[in-house]
């Protein structure tokens, strides 16, 4: 039994340890990002937080100006003008915001503004007008690649790397901690 333990942890103590405990806390590190971006996207996807929102972009079809993955801060204005970039709630589906750039801007009878829009990569407008009510704000800043980090992490490889393997990682450091204690205290004292 004693040379069981003796090889176990010996080995693992001098090599595997210190290696994982490195990977762990690189793990940590993205997994800490990884949070903050979920939560700030979550926190202000139904109300402003310090006066914006945040939304991690999931198409291409902003392209160059905006790239898939890229996270967009946007403000409640109140006046949108003709090349702005909005994001506004799908009328097909109110679970999905569209990031795009309005082309055109009709004024209707009522006073109300209605807004053609179109995605900078994309060969035709969209297919409806975009009302006020449906504007969640205009985008006042683009942040490269954070948002792929939100988008990692809702996958299953995502889920995978980011929680089941250091959750598997820290089980075994505790284990061999275990076995480290059950060996200095039981194993070599008999």
């Amino acid at each position: 039994m004693k040379k069981f333990f003796d090889r176990i942890t010996d080995r693992y103590i001098k090599f595997y340890y210190p290696v994982a405990k490195v990977f762990i806390s690189i793990l940590i590190v993205l997994f800490s990002i990884v949070v903050f971006v979920q939560l700030a996207i979550i926190i202000t996807k139904d109300k402003y937080l310090f006066g914006v929102k945040i939304y991690a972009v999931e198409s291409e079809s902003m392209l160059p100006t905006i790239k898939k993955g890229d996270l967009v801060i946007i403000d409640e204005v109140y006046t949108y003008h003709k090349d702005d970039i909005i994001t506004y709630t799908d009328p097909n589906d109110e679970n999905q915001t569209i990031t795009h750039r309005i082309i055109n801007i009709f004024q209707k009878t009522s006073g109300d503004e209605t807004f053609v829009t179109k995605g900078d990569n994309n060969e035709i407008q969209d297919p409806f007008q975009v009302t006020k009510e449906m504007i969640q704000g205009k985008v006042i800043k683009i942040i490269p690649a954070i948002g792929n980090w939100a988008l990692f992490s809702r996958s299953v490889i995502g889920i995978i790397l980011l929680l089941i393997i250091p959750a598997t990682m820290l089980l075994t450091l505790n284990a061999v901690s275990i076995f480290s204690w059950i060996k200095a205290r039981y194993v070599n004292n008999t």
